[in-house]
């Protein structure tokens, strides 16, 4: 897959899926870990459950709700964030169920989060970005 995509488009992909999850979260209202966008990561994303809302009790209700796995927080923000992975074989589509999955298990979660928000910048992003044939 990686000779016939080719390296350089690979990464490319990558960093539009990860600046399209980026802003998704941002239009949710949640805040990303990462403050330095220079260190920002094509590879996942980590974003801070709200204040009184715990990230590993999310993470095992989205599990249960819809089967979605997310990642944990580790170490010192452990039980404060959680992450959205997006490397490996991954398109867009793929993408916006997984931001569709968050938005919805967050709201179900008590999260109180614009549904739709998330997706829609994510979906305005990746068509500004998408070369028509």
């Amino acid at each position: 897959m990686l000779t016939e995509e080719g390296l350089p488009n690979v990464f490319e992909r990558h960093a539009r899926l990860a600046e399209a999850c980026r802003r998704a979260v941002k239009a949710m209202g949640l805040e990303l870990l990462c403050r330095e966008p220079a260190a920002y990561s094509n590879t996942l994303t980590a974003i801070v459950m709200p204040a009184g809302k715990d990230s590993d009790a999310y993470i095992a209700h989205a599990g249960r709700r819809l089967g979605m796995s997310l990642g944990v927080g580790l170490g010192q923000v452990r039980g404060k964030v959680f992450r959205i992975g997006h490397l490996g074989s991954l398109n867009e589509l793929d993408l916006l169920g997984g931001l569709a999955g968050v938005e919805l298990t967050l709201k179900t979660f008590g999260v109180d989060v614009p549904l739709g928000a998330g997706l829609k910048a994510a979906e305005e992003y990746l068509v500004s970005t998408i070369a028509t044939a």
